[in-house]
């Protein structure tokens, strides 16, 4: 296993994918980034790549549950040029597994990817057959990525994964399985999430995402409670020991 030194002497060579595009996170990322380009002295050279999230309220998103106050055309078109102008990609988490044929006249997320189909070469995760085929035929330019939700371990999906998008988003249970790791045939296109917050092996993991997917879809106002009950991890920080197995911040 690399050390953190190694890691640390390696970030310059390593893309990062950052939570928080939508409402409540973008301004401060973009902050973030602005003082990162002026004081470069005080932050470590890494490479930002996107920002992956979504606008309140899209019945396509399988991320966070968002609700709440919907954004006019205006205002979603300048969150997104506000990212491309500084050379990062807007990256929509359309990850509902239970999207149907019903669902992809949506206009409110049809006008979201119009709005990003502007040549940056913006980026998509999915993890829905139906929503894919309709995404990929009406909006080629976008960069198609396979979401962590599928929850696929089987190496040799991965790798058939790989020669079909630009990148694989791996489960979390193989962040440090390094007999699986070394079986991938194209290691650049694979995406680490770094700090899950699901205990290892946790056996609701896909029962989470339906949930998730049904509250974006019916755009329910609650949250529901998780499975996990008395052994979830209601702080990350304090629960590193319990994480230790998969998350690589430690």
């Amino acid at each position: 296993m690399l050390s953190c030194k190694t890691i640390i002497n390696c970030m310059s060579n390593v893309n990062f994918y950052l939570p928080g595009f939508n409402v409540d996170f973008l301004k401060e990322n973009l902050l973030f980034v602005d003082y990162m380009r002026r004081f470069p002295e005080y932050f470590r050279d890494i490479n930002i790549k996107s920002f992956f999230g979504c606008f309140n309220n899209a019945i396509w998103n399988g991320g966070r549950s968002q609700l709440g106050y919907m954004y006019d055309t205006q205002s979603m078109k300048e969150m997104i040029e506000a990212c491309n102008v500084r050379n990062i990609a807007v990256r929509f988490t359309f990850t509902n597994c239970l999207i149907e044929e019903k669902h992809l006249n949506d206009t409110y997320c049809n006008t979201i990817m119009q709005l990003a189909n502007n040549g940056f070469g913006n980026e998509v995760l999915v993890n829905s057959e139906i929503l894919e085929n309709y995404l990929r035929k009406e909006f080629p330019e976008f960069k198609f990525i396979k979401s962590t939700t599928c929850c696929e371990r089987d190496v040799n999906k991965i790798n058939n994964y790989i020669d079909n998008y630009d990148l694989v988003v791996i489960d979390y249970n193989d962040n440090k399985n390094e007999e699986f790791l070394n079986q991938i045939k194209a290691k650049n296109k694979i995406e680490i999430l770094v700090n899950e917050r699901c205990k290892p092996d946790c056996q609701y993991r896909e029962e989470h995402y339906k949930l998730i997917s049904e509250m974006n879809l019916l755009q329910r106002s609650h949250v529901p409670s998780c499975f996990q009950s008395d052994q979830s991890c209601p702080n990350f920080y304090k629960n590193l020991q319990t994480l230790q197995k998969t998350v690589l911040t430690d």
